[in-house]
């Protein structure tokens, strides 16, 4: 019968002896594998119907996905001239698999479903388009992820003073051009700003297929002058790129950032600020002092009625 809602668990060994990591250390997952199952089912298929129904692209792709998911390869399981004949048999498996297959993998990061279109296009640099606040990657008629929707993790806010202190690191793909600034666009009804930010590459979180770098997270920080708040502010990230302005639209909060798991907003009564977060921005809002002591007797009141 048919189970609704079932669940299948993979329990990862550290010992990295399970079947699945075990048949890495073998020839046989990069070559025999390739050529006897992936292509010949490319083959059986274009025998019977002349080309490759979609459900046989996708069996196909998902096989492939672990291959594309080594940041390295295992040492002394492949020679030189093995090595070449694998990249060889996977370009071939892709050439019978539609890019749109492709970027609808759900166990591909976007950097790895970038990196596999670019190789079955034969393109090592892909032509770079922008607009709307946004940029992209082109391979011929298929465009890939907007740089946009990379990943930026906010990981703390500091309150010194009078100055807010925010860190966070961004994921950039390593095809895309490096930014030449990272910055914060503030607003509020009253006007703009902009916060430059210090940034720089973190060597120990990277991204990598058989050792070639395909993105890597930017650390940055920013400070931001307490008296730049007026009213409710909006905090946008952005970055220039080939002279561009890209907003990220994907945030996305650590533990160590000041708001609780599921949250969407903190008052933040000791620094008299109330703090808002959406997947595409912050809201720092200065409490008045009416508004700082009326939130302390609300929490007073609220303490004695529970007995604390």
């Amino acid at each position: 019968g048919i189970v609704p809602e079932g669940r299948y668990y993979y329990r990862f060994r550290n010992t990295m002896n399970s079947a699945v990591n075990g048949s890495k250390l073998h020839r046989e997952w990069y070559l025999d594998c390739l050529k006897d199952y992936i292509l010949w089912s490319a083959k059986a298929a274009m025998d019977r119907f002349g080309y490759v129904p979609k459900f046989v692209q996708f069996t196909m792709m998902y096989d492939l996905q672990s291959r594309f998911r080594m940041e390295e390869l295992p040492e002394g399981v492949l020679s030189e001239d093995e090595q070449k004949e694998f990249m060889e048999l996977l370009k071939k498996s892709l050439s019978y698999i539609g890019n749109q297959i492709i970027l609808e993998q759900k166990n591909l990061s976007k950097e790895q479903k970038d990196y596999i279109i670019g190789m079955k296009n034969d393109a090592s640099a892909p032509e770079y388009e922008y607009g709307n606040e946004d940029g992209w990657m082109r391979y011929g008629v298929t465009v890939t992820h907007p740089v946009s929707s990379y990943m930026l993790k906010l990981r703390e806010l500091n309150v010194r003073g009078g100055k807010i202190e925010v860190l966070g690191s961004a994921k950039l793909n390593s095809k895309f051009p490096y930014p030449s600034e990272i910055y914060l666009r503030l607003s509020s009804k009253n006007g703009s700003a902009r916060i430059p930010c210090a940034f720089e590459p973190n060597p120990e979180r990277t991204f990598r297929f058989m050792g070639k770098l395909l993105a890597q997270f930017v650390d940055f920080q920013a400070v931001i002058p307490r008296k730049a708040l007026t009213g409710r502010t909006k905090v946008e990230f952005c970055m220039t790129c080939d002279s561009h302005p890209i907003l990220f639209r994907n945030l996305a909060v650590e533990k160590s950032f000041p708001l609780p798991a599921g949250e969407k907003k903190i008052v933040l009564e000791d620094e008299r600020l109330i703090l808002r977060y959406c997947k595409t921005s912050l809201s720092l809002e200065k409490i008045s002092m009416k508004e700082h002591l009326t939130a302390k007797y609300h929490d007073f009141r609220k303490k004695l009625r529970s007995g604390r």
